[in-house]
């Protein structure tokens, strides 16, 4: 069955080379792309592995780690993603054959241009993000959906659909939902024997459950605090906000382009009628619209139903359509991000987006400036006990300070968080002793609560810094010795 489709696929000359030169341009792209906060988060946790973590499952912190070992700079954090992004494309276009042997060549181009330039669709192949491994994941899932509609359900049928979707579920969790429109496509669709399809749905459930085994143990051995924080994430007190719902659907315009983002809402909704392999996307986006409108959803979240509803887009392909969203899109999606790139667009283009800045600029300033001033020396105490980082360890007070610290300190030292509040690192860290040890945090002074840190540290010196070219900022630096562990205590 594969064998067959590629060749169909391979038959149409021009879809592999394309996707082929531009996995080179990705490569070139993500290793000069200024890296976004949460890509040094994901590649600060990616040093220090755990079963999983409180906000993500641990598939985009793998993706971190061999990519780590592979290369360095940029693409330290992105290598492997642009392979990723051929993979989902090789596998549309399996789906695209699979669906209709007689897949016009013009759909079939309409497919490829607008998963390389529509936003939603190409960002995953470049910038590290959960989304990077879910959707090759869940495309060839689907693939192999609807190979077993056609009549190949062998029970080591289950067992690959039970591992993809069980990789899936290492990415995020939305693979849960969309991931089980998928199984139950394929159940519906497989052997009609009650006994047989028993074993075929127990036999795809184990091998999903055993796949996605890292997850479930670590919520095991930490309360279930990730399963817990998924659900009440931004929903409680956000009813009805005007603000959040217009973020949401203008940010869904932006990254998918007017037409095209009109279109996937109605073929969504239409789709829920058909028990297809797009049901369960469907699904998805009806679940998020509605969610959409009582709390907080992010436009980024459509983003593995897009891609498989992608093929119901090929009755609206014409060309004025496909030119104008690919336009759109390389205009938002490659252009933008490139001119960053040139040191003197990225200057022109900071003073008018007021939070890049922090994002590129203001840490290495920052850390030159720490460097700089001898009285962190002068105020740090006498040495700490043996089991204490040398000459001392770097502490702040919010996750995205915590990584970008540790990513533009000299060495990359490990740095910690005294977060009151539970996050990443109140779970990461916790087993580290820091009992006694000097820490310098360098923090933003409107994080700091000096009860709540009192119970972390017991702070000997203090020191407001000014950054220069950052004069606004108010950035306070504090020398003590830490109690306890590195994580929150109430994570213990």
């Amino acid at each position: 069955m594969l064998a067959t489709d590629l060749k169909r696929l391979v038959s149409y000359r021009f879809y592999i080379p394309i996707c082929l030169a531009l996995l080179v341009l990705r490569l070139v792209w993500a290793s000069y792309a200024p890296l976004f906060i949460d890509e040094i988060v994901y590649w600060d946790w990616a040093r220090w592995m755990d079963w999983s973590s409180l906000e993500h499952p641990p598939g985009v912190y793998y993706l971190a780690r061999l990519s780590q070992l592979i290369a360095t700079g940029n693409l330290a954090l992105r290598f492997v993603l642009p392979f990723l992004h051929l993979v989902s494309m090789v596998a549309i276009g399996l789906i695209a054959v699979r669906i209709d042997p007689q897949f016009s060549k013009g759909q079939l181009a309409g497919v490829l241009a607008l998963g390389q330039t529509v936003p939603m669709l190409h960002l995953g192949g470049t910038l590290l993000m959960p989304d990077s491994g879910l959707i090759p994941c869940l495309l060839l899932a689907a693939y192999a959906a609807l190979v077993i509609e056609s009549g190949n359900s062998r029970l080591s049928q289950a067992v690959v659909l039970g591992a993809l979707l069980g990789l899936a579920s290492c990415f995020k969790y939305h693979a849960l939902f969309i991931g089980g429109g998928i199984a139950f496509y394929a159940i519906k669709k497989s052997v009609r024997d009650s006994k047989q399809r028993i074993a075929f749905t127990g036999i795809l459930a184990l091998c999903w459950l055993l796949f996605s085994f890292p997850v479930w143990l670590w919520n095991f051995q930490n309360g279930f605090a990730s399963f817990l924080f998924q659900f009440f994430h931004g929903v409680p007190g956000e009813y009805f906000q005007r603000q959040r719902i217009l973020e949401t659907w203008i940010g869904l315009v932006v990254l998918l382009g007017p037409a095209f983002a009109g279109f996937f809402i109605w073929s969504a909704f239409s789709g829920v009628r058909n028990l297809s392999y797009a049901w369960g996307s469907s699904l998805w986006v009806c679940l998020l619209t509605v969610l959409s409108f009582v709390g907080r959803v992010k436009a980024h979240w459509f983003l593995p139903a897009v891609w498989l509803q992608l093929l119901v887009a090929r009755k609206w392909m014409t060309t004025s359509t496909i030119l104008s969203t690919c336009f759109l899109g390389i205009l938002i999606g490659w252009t933008a991000p490139l001119l960053l790139t040139q040191p003197r667009m990225k200057a022109a283009i900071t003073r008018f987006w007021v939070n890049l800045p922090e994002e590129t600029d203001f840490f290495p300033a920052l850390v030159t400036q720490l460097q700089s001033d001898p009285w962190i020396t002068k105020a740090l105490p006498v040495a700490g006990p043996a089991h204490c980082p040398s000459p001392h360890a770097w502490a702040s007070l919010r996750w995205y300070w915590v990584a970008k610290l540790a990513y533009h300190l000299p060495g990359q030292p490990r740095a910690f968080s005294f977060d009151h509040r539970l996050s990443n690192y109140s779970f990461r860290d916790r087993k580290v002793l820091l009992e006694g040890c000097p820490v310098v945090i360098v923090a933003d002074g409107a994080h700091l609560v000096p009860l709540e840190l009192a119970k972390r540290v017991n702070v000997l010196h203090s020191k407001e810094i000014t950054v220069p070219g950052f004069e606004t900022k108010h950035v306070v630096v504090l020398v003590g010795t830490a109690y306890g562990s590195g994580g929150n205590q109430d994570s213990q």
